[in-house]
Order: C-alpha cells, then sequence, then structure tokens
C-alpha cells in the first residue's frame, strides 16, 4: 500500500476528515436552525430575503412567501434560478435579475435544484441543506489537504470556519459552494487526479467568478514552468500537471458567458467587473476610515474586528511566504487572490457583508500558513472567537 500522510495521521490520532467534516456541519446546522427559528420567525424562506423591488409575488410559483420591503438581497436570485436553472431570461417566475451576471452564477443554484428533486416547492429548504453540506465538502477537503500537508486533520475547520461564511449560509449565497469545489481541485492536483481536478474547477468557476483567480493563478504557474518555448536562454521546468487543467476551466467560465449572454443580452463580466473592481487599497482605506469615524455604530465595530482578523491572516501569509512548504501554483493563487481583493471597490470593502466577497484570500493564506505551528494555533483562537462573534447577530436579524 502506497503511504499516505492522510491515513498515517488518521491511524496515529485516530482523526478522520468525515469526523472534522461532521463537526463542521452539526456547528453550522446549529446556527442555521436558531436562525431559521430566531431571525426567520420559523419560516426557512425567510433566508432567502425577497424584496418587493425584483420579485412580483403573485407570479411565484411558491406562495405566500415572506417578503420585505426595498431590493431584498442576493440570495432572492440564486432562488430564483434554482426554480429553474434551465430559464435564464432576465425575468422569469416572477423575479428580475437586478445584474446580468447572476445567471454566471449558475452552480449552487443547480445544486438546489437537483437537492429538491425538480420540486419547486422544496427549493427554500433545499437552499439551505445545500450549504450545509458545501460547509462539510469544505471541511472534508480541507481535512484531506491537512493531513496531505501533515498536520492533524482538525485544522481543516479552519477553512470552513471563516467568519464570512455564516453570513453566506446565513443568506443562501453562492462562496461556500464555490469554495468547496476550489479546495477538491487542489486536492486532486496534490493527487494527481488530473480529469478530477479539471470537473472540480470548471464547476467552480460556474459557481463563483473568483474561482477564476484560482485558475488564473494556476496557468500562471504552468506558463512560467513553459517560459523556455519563448526564450532558448531559460532553463526548461517541468509542469507538475497538464495544460487542460486550467484551460478546459478558462473556456468552461467562457462558454458560460456566451450562454448567459443570449440569454440577458449583456456581458455578465463587464457589468460584474465596472461594480467590483477599483484601484488596488483605496477601497479598503476609504472603508476603514469610514468605520473608525464611526465607532459609536456596532456595525463598524464587528466590520473592524472581521477586517482586522482578515488582513492579520494576509500579513502573516506574507511574512510567511518564503518559508511555507505549500505548494508554488496554491502561493501564485494566494498573490493573486488577495491582490485583487484589496482591489475590489467600495460595494465590497464598504458594505456589513462580513467580508464575504474576499473569502478565497482567506483559504489561500491559511493554506500558506498550515507549517507554521504557532501562528496556526493562533488563527484557530482568533477565527473561533470571529466566527462567534459574526454569528450572533445572524441568529437575531435576517
Amino acid at each position: 500500500m502506497p503511504y499516505s500522510p492522510s491515513f498515517a495521521l488518521e491511524k496515529k490520532t485516530g482523526i478522520t476528515p468525515w469526523v472534522v467534516a461532521l463537526v463542521a456541519v452539526a456547528c453550522y446546522g446549529i446556527f442555521l436552525a436558531i436562525r431559521v427559528v430566531v431571525a426567520g420567525k420559523g419560516n426557512v424562506a425567510s433566508l432567502i430575503i425577497l424584496g418587493h423591488s425584483y420579485v412580483n409575488s403573485p407570479l411565484l410559483p411558491i406562495k405566500h412567501l415572506p417578503q420585505i420591503p426595498g431590493a431584498g438581497y442576493d440570495g432572492q436570485f440564486y432562488f430564483r434560478l434554482a426554480l429553474d436553472p434551465f430559464d435564464l431570461k432576465r425575468s422569469a417566475l416572477g423575479i428580475t435579475f437586478d445584474t446580468p451576471y447572476r445567471p454566471s452564477r449558475i452552480g449552487y443554484p443547480i445544486l438546489v435544484f437537483l437537492l429538491a428533486g425538480t420540486d419547486k416547492g422544496l427549493v427554500p429548504a433545499s437552499m439551505v441543506y445545500t450549504n450545509i453540506l458545501a460547509i462539510g465538502a469544505t471541511a472534508l477537503v480541507g481535512s484531506y489537504l491537512a493531513a496531505n500537508s501533515k498536520i492533524s486533520p482538525w485544522w481543516g475547520l479552519l477553512l470552513a470556519g471563516y467568519f464570512g461564511f455564516t453570513y453566506s449560509v446565513g443568506r443562501d449565497l453562492t462562496e461556500v459552494s464555490g469554495t468547496a469545489f476550489v479546495l477538491a481541485g487542489l486536492l486532486f492536483i496534490r493527487k494527481e487526479k488530473w480529469l478530477l481536478g479539471t470537473a472540480a474547477f470548471c464547476y467552480a468557476v460556474i459557481t463563483r467568478e473568483t474561482a477564476t483567480l484560482v485558475v488564473f493563478g494556476i496557468g500562471l504557474y504552468w506558463l512560467w514552468c513553459h517560459r523556455y518555448v519563448l526564450s532558448p536562454r531559460n532553463k526548461m521546468v517541468q509542469s507538475p500537471f497538464p495544460s487542460y487543467i486550467w484551460i478546459a476551466p478558462a473556456f468552461t467560465y467562457i462558454g458560460w458567458g456566451i450562454v448567459t449572454y443570449l440569454n440577458v443580452h449583456q456581458v455578465g463580466i463587464r457589468s460584474d467587473l465596472a461594480a467590483n473592481l477599483y484601484f488596488p487599497l483605496a477601497s479598503p482605506i476609504e472603508a476603514l476610515a469610514s468605520r473608525l469615524s464611526n465607532l459609536n455604530n456596532t456595525a463598524s465595530i464587528l466590520w473592524l474586528g472581521q477586517a482586522a482578523v482578515w488582513a492579520t491572516t494576509q500579513a502573516l501569509a506574507a511574512v510567511q511566504y518564503r518559508h511555507s512548504t505549500a505548494k508554488p501554483w496554491e502561493k501564485i493563487t494566494w498573490i493573486v487572490t488577495a491582490v485583487i481583493s484589496l482591489s475590489l471597490s467600495s460595494e465590497i470593502w464598504g458594505n456589513t457583508n462580513y467580508l464575504r466577497s474576499v473569502s478565497l484570500a482567506w483559504v489561500m493564506a491559511i493554506i500558506i500558513l498550515w507549517d507554521s505551528r504557532p501562528t496556526r494555533r493562533f488563527l484557530g483562537a482568533v477565527s473561533s472567537i470571529a466566527w462567534t462573534v459574526s454569528a450572533l447577530p445572524l441568529l437575531l436579524f435576517l
């Protein structure tokens, strides 16, 4: 039997990644159960947060769903797609997309649709169950990655325990599903299962467009390995994986973009980039100044704490970068995700959304830091506190 780091650690500690996944599922399951009962007043559909601005309730296939005044939140658009993933028109089933890039995130709604067994009445509950399963998958794959790095599988909880994921699962959003597939792709690369890795990345990019940053980072490493093609003076470096592992996901994203364009008649990525990208560091600094000027606001204090945890993690990853035993393509991917995260607009940094949109930079930073024991333990303690503090408001308010 070939040597397996995960098998060796399981035998030594008695802990398997499946146990870690069950712990993560239990924690988030309890959190969501309390949120539905207290904040959602016992109605699981409350977590979708349907707003009157984009929802025409008489046309909804499910009647008597709770609605709020105003625009509602992003979960309503994934709910619309989960009702019928094959209908990508701008307006259908009583819901109108606010921007043309919503259909580009089809991965999570498809999973919900399949879990609901095509029964539209089960979609609201299936959105919650899908995210709980995605949390379990994130912890499971994260534990295998941790074991592959020769540390305890328990450290997989660090990936599933990002404080921003409480917001994502609490409002039926896409970040956790996208993260699970990204991590699966990274694990399959480590295990040299190229086709499975390619499939995971292909699904990740149509679940959340930020997954394209990981594919881009992997592609950069592959191109660096083949730089000798451009100049014979460059030394040839053997690429550890085939080119299709990043080319196929790139074409998948482009291909799905064409499909959505034919339905909404707008280029989704153009709208996405225009709304979300800005000059590096400009928006984080602006958001920081705004929060510091309003310290008597609870939301500002919570944001400052969350931003401090996220920024500390990125700074520690930068310090440990040269000494980390993470794979070189994982290091490059962290740089890409961190730089883009710091270049996001005030639409991202200025909102009270638990920094959920920069979750991939957190995930990649943790992978960079896994071989640093003191840092790892510090992050474990800080992350537990941040997760708990972030979850508490969501138990009371939608």
